[in-house]
């Protein structure tokens, strides 16, 4: 496979199975890593260009890993100068990628795109120098903060121009903002870089507003919600109250019966036992005084 060809990188999958291609272009980019003595490595592993968010070229795997996570995730969008990989050099001429396919393919099953600045051509400086393996191509030295050599042919500036247009008509309102930067085991890193240029337009505004009216009518519905909460809370709280109140008032009323109710049937005994005891003194007085004798009859 020609290391230089390119086209493959987000050509991933076709018609829904895993391309031959593609499976052959990562075992020449492994051969590629493997082969350079500039790659960047931590023992017998070295970084994964896969977009999982815990990789992108910040990671290090194994061999056997970096090849199951390209096959299953694809490359890190715009990876196609592999500079962790060995490669300080390239030669564009020869790199046959179809720009309206690898944006597709770039945002396939992602939820964040990433941009790499070095398409930017404003911020490119293109040192024009020979290369043996390839006479007929140019290879481009890419220098940060310069501007683009005028000795560059102008097929290759409007294939860049062409591919930095369609990357900015298709970025999104959530590729303006750098995702959130995270802490793990003491590494601070960040899983996107900022776009430092972005043309909002009429749309765009009217969006921003739209979302922001609707935030504040949620956040007025919320608070008269929380209102009516509370309110009902209150009047609950002086429901029970009351009824409170109320089984007390009871409480008291059944009590003062029963204790009436109690005298009642008290008093009735008393009067009852008094009577008895009457009675018996009665009786044994007679017994103690017994009358005496009727006179005899004077008939006789």
């Amino acid at each position: 496979m020609n290391i230089t060809d390119r086209s493959w990188m987000y050509k991933r999958r076709v018609d829904g199975f895993l391309s031959n291609a593609f499976v052959d272009g990562v075992e020449s980019f492994i051969q590629f890593a493997l082969t350079r003595p500039s790659t960047e490595r931590d023992g017998d592993k070295m970084k994964c260009p896969c977009r999982r968010t815990k990789c992108c070229n910040r990671a290090y795997r194994s061999i056997d890993e970096i090849k199951f996570h390209l096959c299953s995730k694809g490359f890190v969008p715009d990876y196609l100068i592999w500079s962790h990989h060995g490669e300080t050099n390239l030669v564009l001429s020869q790199c046959n990628v179809e720009v309206g396919g690898s944006s597709s393919d770039i945002r396939e099953n992602s939820p964040n795109n990433y941009v790499n600045t070095v398409q930017d051509a404003a911020e490119l400086e293109f040192e024009v120098t020979d290369d043996s393996e390839a006479p007929t191509a140019h290879k481009l030295q890419l220098t940060p903060h310069q501007r683009p050599d005028e000795t560059v042919t102008k097929p290759i500036l409007t294939d860049l121009q062409a591919r930095q247009s369609q990357s900015q008509e298709s970025r999104t309102p959530d590729d303006v903002y750098p995702t959130l930067v995270r802490h793990k085991k003491g590494r601070r890193f960040s899983t996107g870089a900022l776009i430092k240029e972005y043309n909002c337009g009429a749309g765009s505004s009217s969006e921003i507003a739209e979302v922001r009216r609707l935030k504040r009518e949620l956040r007025e519905a919320e608070m008269r919600h929380q209102e009516e909460v509370y309110t009902l809370m209150s009047e609950s709280l002086e429901a029970k109250k009351r009824h409170l109140e109320e089984v007390y008032t009871l409480r008291e009323e059944m009590e003062e019966a029963r204790q009436r109710e109690w005298l009642k049937i008290l008093g009735q005994i008393q009067q009852q036992a008094d009577a008895a005891v009457s009675a018996a003194m009665a009786r044994q007085a007679g017994q103690a005084n017994p009358p005496p004798p009727p006179p005899p009859s004077t008939d006789q």
